[in-house]
């Protein structure tokens, strides 16, 4: 992928597909968006926790969908 202002390079690795933070990656949003890429690819929700399931990147749109899932959840606890 070519560098370009709006997305630099990250030492050589490509662009991130999303912007999600390093702590919401490891707290519910991660898991949110996670489970939101996994759905999104096909695979059935009674895999979500299996360890043999192959990763799915969640996009753009997964991060922003499990911000505001996760937003609700905070404000109905």
């Amino acid at each position: 992928m070519t560098e370009t202002p709006d997305r630099p390079s990250r030492g050589g690795r490509p662009p991130a597909a999303n912007d999600l933070t390093e702590a919401e990656a490891f707290g519910p949003v991660g898991y949110i968006a996670r489970s939101l890429a996994h759905l999104r690819a096909g695979h059935p929700i009674a895999e979500l926790d299996a360890p043999h399931v192959l990763y799915v990147a969640p996009t753009q749109a997964d991060v922003n969908n499990a911000r505001h899932m996760n937003q609700h959840l905070k404000e109905n606890q």
